[in-house]
């Protein structure tokens, strides 16, 4: 159908949030870059919603900040409060700001929502987002086969 219009959405934030040690914690967007069928809600500012049922890419980009070394880090999607979708690690070894960027593919019913979990245990807080702020986007790419 050459009039559909595609769910897209893409979000941000524009100052650090702090993560706690051993504490999954919900990254809260403040902004939306765009958002072609109100996936984002400000009342609710961890969650994407999906529209309409069907096959989805998502990805987020992030940058944990550097302190301390060897402390696990990781993030991941997670689907309607409960079941993990996808997880990725690094280990902070090196003097540097950590960067990464996470893609993965679901299939989602509509109502159905995701957020973007953040995860260390430095034994303290540690700050996502510092130079480069944290962004999550979603697309809907077709219905199940």
């Amino acid at each position: 159908d050459p009039t559909f219009a595609r769910p897209v959405v893409k979000v941000s934030r524009a100052v650090t949030q702090s993560i706690g040690h051993n504490t999954p914690t919900a990254v809260e967007w403040q902004s939306t870059l765009f958002d072609t069928h109100s996936m984002f809600n400000l009342g609710l500012p961890t969650r994407l919603t999906i529209p309409i049922s069907g096959l989805y890419l998502m990805g987020a980009w992030y940058q944990w900040v550097l302190e301390g070394a060897d402390d696990p880090r990781e993030v991941y999607f997670r689907l309607n409060g409960t079941q993990e979708l996808d997880r990725q690690g690094a280990l902070s070894s090196l003097a540097v700001d950590v960067n990464s960027n996470h893609v993965y593919s679901w299939y989602f019913n509509a109502g159905d929502y995701v957020e973007l979990i953040a995860f260390q245990t430095s034994g303290g807080l540690l700050a996502l987002g510092a130079s480069h702020f944290p962004v999550m986007w979603m697309m809907y790419t077709g219905k199940k086969v």
